[in-house]
């Protein structure tokens, strides 16, 4: 029997086997000791380690960057947690920049992980010609649909966009950025109202007599 069916064996009917978890605890200590070298060999440089980043720190940023784009989460505990934590290096602003994220891997069944990807690839050659859109989402064209597949752990999704519905999405997308437009420009004519406003108030200043106002020019006043 092949390495690898035995390790698939190892993992039936079990969260994690026992070789994980052992590779998980390794992979921390490696992770930390990458974190000491670094240190020892570049003392100015400040470094920061975390076992998990919360989903929410990770949206607040995003909208900080993109605030035009709606990002949600669901629950405050949401988190990324990797194998090994997340290290991440820190400037003077104290603005963090993850450098490396230890996950563990369990070698040994990559050939079947291979082997089923190309026998699907045989089966569906539309996914050979696919282009990749960004946000772990692809796109390929069968002769009529737009396919649309975002992987996942348990199996890829699939979306698929015939002609009326692709108009749709588009006239969506042109309705977005007419909005987006329009906005704008309500913006910049109510900054430009203020400053109208204000030039006229200026003017009216500058426009008062120099007389006005005083007392020693009043024709009631005496001396």
């Amino acid at each position: 029997m092949a390495k690898s069916d035995q390790l698939r064996q190892l993992r039936a009917g079990t969260v994690i086997n026992r070789t994980s978890k052992r590779q998980e605890k390794d992979i921390v200590v490696a992770l930390r000791e990458v974190e000491q070298r670094l240190s020892a060999a570049y003392p100015n440089l400040k470094l920061h380690y975390i076992s998990q980043w919360l989903l929410r720190d990770i949206v607040d940023k995003l909208r900080q960057l993109y605030p035009d784009i709606d990002f949600r989460y669901y629950f405050d505990t949401s988190s990324i947690r990797p194998d090994g934590g997340i290290l991440s290096l820190v400037d003077k602003k104290d603005n963090k920049f993850p450098i490396l994220i230890g996950e563990a891997k369990n070698q040994g069944t990559n050939e079947k992980r291979l082997a089923g990807i190309e026998n699907f690839l045989n089966r569906c050659p539309m996914k050979r010609n696919e282009i990749y859109l960004g946000d772990g989402l692809y796109a390929s064209f069968d002769g009529y649909h737009v396919v649309l597949r975002a992987p996942r752990m348990g199996g890829d999704h699939y979306v698929a966009l015939e002609p009326s519905v692709m108009r749709a999405l588009q006239d969506y997308y042109d309705h977005l950025k007419e909005e987006r437009r329009a906005r704008q420009e309500s913006q910049e004519a109510e900054k430009t109202g203020q400053r109208d406003d204000e030039r006229v108030s200026g003017e009216g200043l500058r426009a008062q007599s120099p007389d006005e106002g005083d007392p020693r020019k009043s024709p009631n006043s005496q001396g």
